[in-house]
């Protein structure tokens, strides 16, 4: 007959025997078992069958409520359930009894029995216990974790609310109701649909619900909602469906994002923008925008510079194409620099070839911008061509202007020389125009000469004289006239016919005053004149 020291002494040296067959049965008869680490489940079953087999020995059972914790703690977080623990409970009783009672029912081996009995009974008895204490922790902290939910989801910086299965409002944010203008007793309970314009809530049904029962979430839907006041709050919002623990659906959360400002800023940036196309389209100026030397965009009077048919021929065209070859290299370097630094390009003078090969000078000025979203160049073209041509034309007509005052004041300078044949005689021969400040000098000059040189007979020839109107037929009238007052004879000559039709239309009194075809002949009269002179003064 076994005592019972015998029998602890077998069950110790059995131990690793007792836990193979335990991890057997449990893995093959206990599914939630089956998918946990044989090595780490080995461990917890040698501690447990040492508890046991050290029970037969040791009365002291205060281990129990420590294990019992520990292993519903650690069972419960991978998800087993209470009778997954007394299942194990079972197969251990039954391999003890098989071992205990090898040898038949001797009085210690049903002491022993009785005892491990007692152990798995105390271990079954404070098990509901605990796994109610653990349920009640996991329930509190279920509570808590809730609540902060709720604090969280009532005071989220963000428009949510509930519905239940049937459309009707259970819960709203903080941020919900201020966008709205409601109260929550206001809100609770009516159907969601209430708050929105007409077109969203067709949309919700028709193409919203569908989507929800087929995939359980719909993102980004846009939609409209109308505000206590009326006013309409434009959102982007996305619903999800919420089911419970058995798979049924409980409720809907849908999340808003207000983008009524957003909105708003892009459609002053479109109606900007479309005005900004429209000014820039219509203007007279030539523009285009470039990224890369690819030309993106030209309004009209860009395509009528180059001598294209339409904006399209030029788009995805090389605005390089377009540069005389010998200003390419500067004008890349000058674009690239606006580029670099995003500064606008101070005009500039480029030489442009048309698609027909005419040649334009334009002066552009190049700013950076952002043309669909990305880095681009807007180029201001202006056409110099025609008065570049007329500056050039200007410089000529200047220099020959020069040029001509210059030779008139060389001929100035030699046309009114007044010339001494001999003592008492002058000849003035005239050559080129003669302007109001020639005829003004030759006045004063003949004066002056008829003076100093005590001139008797003043020959003033007009043979060189291209051309003649009232003015001129006036200023030689007047120097006669000056002539005639200094008491000298004048005699004047080469008068050609447009001048002495001047002289009768402005009744020019010739009186006193001889003339003669030619220079010659004046000079002959004016020698015999001055003989016959000086023979009476002799006689």
């Amino acid at each position: 007959m076994r005592s019972m020291r015998e029998i602890h002494d077998a069950l110790s040296a059995e131990r690793d025997v007792l836990v193979d067959e335990l991890l057997k049965q449990v893995k093959s008869s206990i599914p939630f078992y089956a998918k946990l680490s044989e090595a780490q489940e080995r461990a917890g079953a040698v501690q447990f069958f040492e508890y046991i087999i050290g029970g037969l020995l040791d009365d002291d059972r205060g281990w129990i409520q420590d294990w019992v914790k520990l292993v519903l703690a650690r069972r419960t977080t991978q998800g087993a359930a209470l009778e997954d623990m007394f299942g194990v409970v079972r197969i251990t009783r039954r391999l003890f009894s098989r071992r205990i009672l090898a040898d038949g029912a001797q009085p210690a081996a049903l002491s022993a029995l009785e005892r491990v009995n007692e152990i798995l009974d105390d271990l079954i008895g404070a098990a509901p216990a605990a796994f109610q204490r653990r349920m009640d922790e996991a329930m509190q902290a279920l509570t808590e974790v809730e609540e902060r939910f709720q604090n969280l989801y009532m005071r989220a910086p963000t428009m949510m609310y509930t519905v239940d299965r049937e459309g009707h409002i259970k819960a709203t944010s903080y941020r919900w109701l201020d966008v709205l203008g409601y109260t929550r007793e206001e809100v609770i309970g009516r159907p969601a649909l209430e708050f929105y314009v007409e077109e969203t809530r067709q949309r919700l049904v028709e193409e919203c619900a569908p989507r929800l029962q087929k995939y359980g979430l719909v993102l980004d839907l846009p939609a409209q909602l109308v505000t206590k006041e009326g006013e309409i709050v434009d959102v982007f919002h996305s619903i999800l469906a919420v089911h419970n623990a058995w798979g049924e659906l409980d409720r809907y959360i849908a999340v808003f994002v207000d983008v009524t400002e957003q909105l708003r800023m892009e459609k002053a940036l479109r109606e900007s923008e479309e005005r900004w196309r429209a000014l820039v389209e219509l203007a007279p100026l030539s523009m285009c925008v470039q990224r890369e030397g690819v030309v993106l965009w030209v309004n009209d009077a860009g395509v009528r510079l180059v001598g294209a048919a339409s904006a399209s021929e030029l788009l995805g065209m090389n605005i390089i194409d377009f540069i005389h070859p010998e200003d390419r290299e500067e004008s890349r370097r000058q674009v690239m620099k606006s580029v670099r630094t995003g500064q606008r390009l101070a005009p500039v003078d480029w030489r442009v070839v048309t698609l027909h090969g005419e040649l334009l000078h334009v002066q552009v000025i190049a700013q950076a911008i952002l043309f669909g979203g990305e880095p681009a160049t807007q180029l201001a073209l202006v056409d110099v061509t025609a008065r570049l041509l007329a500056e050039a034309a200007q410089r000529r007509e200047d220099a020959q202007a020069k040029l001509i005052e210059a030779q008139e004041e060389t001929l100035r300078a030699l046309s009114t020389p007044l010339i001494p044949l001999e003592k008492g005689l002058l000849v003035l021969p005239l050559v080129g125009r003669i302007t109001g400040d020639r005829a003004k000098r030759i006045v004063e000059e003949l004066a002056s000469g008829v003076v100093e040189q005590q001139a008797s007979v003043v020959i003033l020839d007009v043979t060189g004289v291209p051309e003649a109107d009232e003015s001129v037929a006036a200023a030689l009238a007047r120097a006669a006239q000056t002539i005639r007052l200094l008491g000298a004879e004048v005699i004047l000559t080469g008068i050609q016919p447009v001048i002495a039709r001047m002289f009768v239309e402005l009744n020019v009194d010739l009186g006193g005053m001889t003339t003669r075809g030619t220079l010659r002949d004046g000079i002959a009269h004016a020698l015999a004149r001055c003989d016959g002179r000086r023979r009476a003064w002799a006689g």
